[in-house]
């Protein structure tokens, strides 16, 4: 396993566990938030640590595609929803515009009890 695969199979784990900043993965595909845990596991596999691959949440972001709920928050927290009014009128509505249909949206994304968002 390199590591862009084990940062695929960490990702959903990212999301679970929102606090975590890295995650351990051996190479039968088990997820670890203790590496001596991961350590140990990779040990009665017959391997030894080195085949343990952490990953760090920053890491497992560059692979992951964000989800709309991301996309629609980065949105709405971009310089241009904040600061990129001008004297341009037309553009002014346009951005103003963009955030209330990306505010709409996001509010219509359902919560998820238990899911960890």
């Amino acid at each position: 396993m390199n590591k862009d695969q084990a940062a695929k199979v960490a990702a959903p784990f990212f999301k679970t566990y929102p606090t975590a900043k890295e995650f351990h993965v051996t190479s039968d595909e088990q997820v670890f938030e203790v590496k001596v845990n991961a350590d140990n596991h990779a040990k009665s596999l017959g391997k030894d640590k080195d085949a343990v691959i952490s990953i760090l949440r920053n890491e497992n972001l560059k692979s992951a595609e964000p989800s709309a709920k991301e996309v629609l928050e980065n949105k709405i927290a971009s310089p241009s929803a904040k600061v990129g009014k001008g004297k341009d009128k037309k553009a002014n509505e346009k951005i103003d515009k963009e955030l209330e249909e990306a505010k709409e949206a996001l509010a219509a994304i359902p919560v998820v009890e238990g899911a960890g968002e």
